[in-house]
């Protein structure tokens, strides 16, 4: 069953705030929401922004003398697009490609490439096919997460006959979209996979379930050492590979905006692309950077 999320309820629930000054009524905070796997980027780029200039007039003199306040939540990137399209936030969270129906909503808009991720397939350590297989392929992904293989003997004869357990996230995250149109294509998604929220509860879990396996963001996997993770069609998930396309899992980090970015808006978008990309590094994403190197 699809996940409604409601913009004010995630708001209010998932909200993490950059500033440590108050929300005064006077005062119009930059909203952002959308992709979970953008919120560790973005999240941490906001704080480290507000710590760094306190106040609007410090990023640019043309800004207002008021406090900073950046306001961060997830939802998913599908949410983040319907969330910029409706004008509910000033920026969008998207951890894929938009859609042409998502394009011809937003009319004229701006994407800003703050990465690039891969979607990892991953077991528990402990998970017999992690002890016979270091690599997939596309065809028994399809065949896994369509349902039309439900046991691990289907798999291989010399596994128990015990059913695969499919973790994974609801069917707008880019995780999800990305598999499903680079690996199930026109087959659907098996009715019995387990959703999560997030990257992080999806990554908790399934470091400790011996009988599933998963698709989630690669910055949770790598040199994860109660994950195996495998290759796909030969290609190793690598920072080369994700790099050069030889993986076929990747998926660009994005920031949308409808129309053009307002002043203040604009200002943490650079400070995004410019000082932000060391958190993108240190998570274990690729940095924008190598966009002209693939």
């Amino acid at each position: 069953m699809k996940i409604i999320h409601s913009l004010s309820g995630i708001l209010l629930i998932m909200l993490q705030i950059a500033s440590p000054a108050p929300l005064l009524a006077a005062e119009e905070p930059l909203l952002v929401a959308g992709s979970t796997t953008l919120l560790r980027i973005v999240s941490q780029a906001a704080k480290d922004f507000t710590a760094h200039y306190h106040t609007w007039n410090q990023a640019h003199p043309a800004l207002p003398n008021e406090p900073i306040v950046i306001l961060t939540s997830g939802g998913g990137s599908g949410f983040g697009a319907e969330a910029a399209i409706n004008g509910a936030v000033h920026l969008g969270m998207v951890s894929r490609q938009l859609k042409e129906k998502e394009k011809k909503a937003l009319g004229e808009h701006q994407t800003f490439l703050v990465g690039y991720d891969a979607v990892a397939i991953a077991v528990n350590q402990n998970n017999p096919l992690a002890k016979i297989k270091k690599d997939l392929t596309q065809q028994e992904l399809a065949s896994l997460f369509s349902g039309e293989q439900r046991t691990y003997k289907e798999l291989d004869p010399s596994l128990p006959d015990h059913e695969v357990e499919l973790f994974g996230r609801e069917p707008d995250a880019g995780s999800t979209e990305t598999l499903q149109e680079t690996i199930l294509k026109e087959k659907k998604m098996a009715e019995h996979l387990r959703q999560f929220a997030s990257q992080q509860s999806l990554f908790r879990k399934l470091a400790h379930e011996k009988w599933a396996i998963g698709y989630l963001s690669a910055s949770f996997a790598i040199q994860n050492k109660q994950l195996h993770v495998f290759s796909l069609d030969g290609a190793p998930m690598t920072q080369e590979a994700i790099i050069q396309g030889r993986y076929p899992l990747m998926r660009p980090l994005q920031i949308v905006v409808k129309g053009g970015a307002t002043p203040k808006a604009r200002q943490f978008i650079d400070y995004v692309l410019s000082t932000g990309q060391t958190i993108v590094k240190n998570l274990n994403y690729i940095p924008a950077q190598h966009k002209n190197q693939r």
